[in-house]
């Protein structure tokens, strides 16, 4: 009879126990509101467009893309200039080095004066942190759901993305059942960065307009807690599966050949598929060095690894490791930013010299 009472109060404590807890963070959930982001969400449209395309490939653009009257389509690419079978029509795609030329006020206006003087048709598909297996699928799907066919390709390929393949990436590239469309495992509940799971969950709470919201809002943090402790464990043994930026810049440290040889793969990937799609397209591909290549920190530089490609026909390589003097003031660089991204005056003169070098 002991041992059933011990049972039965060991269990009654445990349930005690959690229902404080799930108290005491429905308590805070209510005071906080924390889940009330300005992240979240305007409507369902907006949402399942985000959800679908990110599934597709691991994320789209922030909410700083989506103000209003600004078209969900935002957060996969921006239309400067209206394709046409008269124009010339450009693509642009890359991480945040190109999407920076629709958010940055000078670079922002220096496309758009590009595509009116030249009077081209230009697309901008730039999203944070993409590298060349994100763009190979994003290349598809552009082509397949929204019909943009470009007639020349301009891809950023920048120095971190090394690390974002071979860290953000490798593992969650996967096939459909027919082992024919790639796409790539968004983040879900893992707590690394893109994972936008819990915006998803917010917003869906907040539009049921329930008067138990708060109560789903604190269920949600439980099955968060369960699901980014799950995916810890099972990563346990694995340093960087949340790929933080020193996690992606390590690569430029120091890269091993097999490491440097799948990038390549995955870069012939992408070369394969944007020369594939029509005759006679034309794919730019351009790399430009960071602060730490500049002053000799780093051993690895993109620009290199491009240049040792036997590059197909229609396929050119823009280095602006050697365009540029090592001498070049760093003062072109954001201050303070690891990443190195180019101020706002330097993107505009860097992306004006790029379509100079491509039209003229």
């Amino acid at each position: 009879m002991n041992y059933i009472k011990n049972i039965i109060l060991f269990f009654g404590s445990i349930l005690l126990s959690f229902f404080l807890v799930y108290l005491i963070v429905l308590f805070w959930v209510s005071i906080n509101e924390k889940y009330i982001s300005d992240n979240n969400f305007t409507n369902k449209e907006e949402l399942n467009f985000h959800r679908n395309y990110s599934n597709k490939v691991h994320h789209l653009r922030g909410k700083h893309f989506i103000k209003e009257n600004i078209k969900k389509e935002e957060y996969f690419f921006t239309e400067v200039s209206k394709y046409s079978k008269n124009k010339i029509n450009f693509l642009i795609q890359g991480d945040s080095w190109a999407e920076y030329l629709s958010t940055k006020n000078l670079s922002k206006k220096k496309l758009n004066e590009i595509a009116k003087i030249n009077k081209i048709g230009l697309i901008n598909a730039g999203i944070a942190s993409f590298s060349p297996s994100p763009m190979t699928v994003q290349f598809q799907i552009l082509k397949d759901d929204f019909n943009i066919s470009p007639s020349v390709v301009i891809a950023i390929i920048d120095q971190t993305d090394i690390g974002d393949e071979l860290c953000r990436y490798r593992s969650k590239i996967k096939f459909d059942k027919y082992k024919k469309k790639m796409f790539i495992e968004r983040e879900k509940n893992t707590g690394a960065i893109f994972d936008y799971s819990k915006y998803y969950n917010f917003s869906e709470i907040i539009f049921k307009k329930s008067n138990f919201e708060k109560i789903y809002i604190t269920n949600y943090y439980f099955k968060k807690f369960y699901h980014e402790n799950v995916y810890k464990f099972k990563n346990r043994n694995i340093k960087s599966s949340k790929c933080t930026f020193k996690d992606i810049q390590k690569y430029l440290f120091k890269l091993d050949d097999d490491d440097e040889n799948y990038f390549i793969s995955v870069l012939n990937a992408y070369i394969s598929k944007v020369l594939g799609s029509k005759n006679n397209i034309k794919l730019y591909i351009i790399s430009h060095p960071h602060r730490k290549h500049l002053n000799n920190k780093y051993n690895v530089n993109i620009s290199d690894i491009i240049d040792k490609l036997e590059l197909p026909k229609n396929a050119y390589h823009i280095n602006y490791t050697k365009i540029i003097d090592k001498n070049t003031n760093l003062t072109i660089f954001e201050k303070d930013d690891p990443a190195s991204h180019l101020s706002d005056n330097s993107q505009s003169l860097f992306i004006e010299n790029i379509f100079n070098s491509i039209l003229n």
